[in-house]
């Protein structure tokens, strides 16, 4: 992809128009950090255009295909010998997979640290009424969980009876 001293592309590959979704003449004029929806991404892409930065190379969130797409990003500025940005050459590779695991991994540390903080509560608290209670108060830390009851079930009835809640 080349770049105007605007931020307006003045080329792109096929392979970009694909994965972008639109025809690459629809890209020709087009400006890219309006796009941006990272501030740094976008300070840093203008910089490199005016040829006062090098390589830049970081993720942000992409508009693509009409859709927000997370993308790893690398920029390259290609200057004349006296600092003028003649263009640049622009790579972006879509990490949504990354991300989610990413994010997989986050929740699942978020998890393992409540059910820490519950092992530990093992030696503090003083009656069982509050161990289910500050087990469920600490499970709600959980992104994902919304939530928490714990019953006891009744040894001749069978019946589960609450003994503690928390969330919504």
């Amino acid at each position: 992809m080349h770049y105007d001293q605007t931020s307006a592309i003045t080329d792109c590959n096929a392979k970009f128009a694909e994965i972008i979704g639109a025809p690459k003449e629809q890209f020709i004029g087009f400006n890219m950090l309006r796009q941006v929806r990272d501030d740094q991404m976008r300070a840093a892409a203008a910089a490199s255009l005016r040829g006062k930065a090098g390589l830049y190379e970081g993720d942000y969130l992409s508009v693509t295909a009409g859709k927000l797409t997370p993308v790893r990003a690398i920029y390259q500025p290609i200057s004349s010998p006296d600092g003028l940005v003649l263009g640049g050459v622009a790579i972006f590779e879509d990490i949504t997979e990354r991300k989610l695991s990413q994010d997989k991994i986050q929740d699942l540390n978020i998890l393992l640290r409540a059910i820490k903080d519950i092992n530990e509560s093992l030696l503090r608290v003083k009656s069982e009424e509050d161990l289910f209670q500050r087990t469920c108060d600490l499970l709600l830390t959980v992104p994902y969980i919304r939530f928490c009851w714990i019953g006891l079930v009744e040894q001749e009835s069978f019946e589960v009876n609450p003994v503690a809640w928390a969330g919504a």
